[in-house]
């Protein structure tokens, strides 16, 4: 369904000023069954409020939740780090990959389980085998898995939060090896 939706994305880059389209939010998290299909439309200056509406509503009516920005917009904006993070470019694909970056997601958990119900929580949590655990409470996960330990903390009703974290490619390899 992903795939579905980014080939039909594909025919908003051939509107006029549109530079980009990039996909993010909690499709690209990875969730089972994402709420909408949040994408960011850069265009080129001028685009009058007027057109940035015009295009919304045509991305609306494909089952899109767009956010048009101009290039200066998007830098006086907190939204950049989203795109880095999670944005996948219809043009160019993961905006990390080109940076050399890789995404993850820091996981702080605390929960009131007790007895089996406990021990049956941190079994299903190895299950989930995706991970790399820092510690008590604290895992780290690829931010493509985010949205499953999401899920599965909502499910278990565990108290979380959830940090992002952006590392060079090179620190990979190191990391991985350190958690085996």
């Amino acid at each position: 369904m992903l795939q579905k939706k980014l080939d039909s994305l594909k025919n908003f880059l051939s509107e006029k000023n549109v530079i980009d389209i990039i996909f993010f939010g909690s499709a690209m998290r990875g969730k089972s069954f994402p709420r909408d299909f949040d994408v960011f439309v850069l265009v080129n200056e001028p685009y009058s409020v007027n057109q940035k509406s015009k295009l919304s509503v045509k991305m609306k009516d494909e089952g899109f939740s767009p956010v048009v920005m101009t290039y200066p917009e998007l830098l006086e904006n907190d939204f950049l780090w989203s795109l880095i993070h999670e944005g996948m470019s219809v043009s160019f694909g993961k905006i990390r990959d080109k940076l050399n970056m890789k995404s993850y997601d820091i996981f702080m958990f605390r929960h009131n389980l007790e007895g089996s119900r406990k021990v049956q929580f941190y079994k299903a949590l190895r299950q989930m085998s995706i991970h790399y655990p820092f510690g008590n409470g604290v895992l780290l996960v690829e931010t493509e898995f985010a949205g499953l330990f999401e899920e599965f903390f909502e499910t278990w009703k565990v108290d979380h939060i959830k940090l992002p974290l952006q590392m060079s490619k090179n620190f990979v390899g190191p990391l991985k090896r350190w958690f085996g």
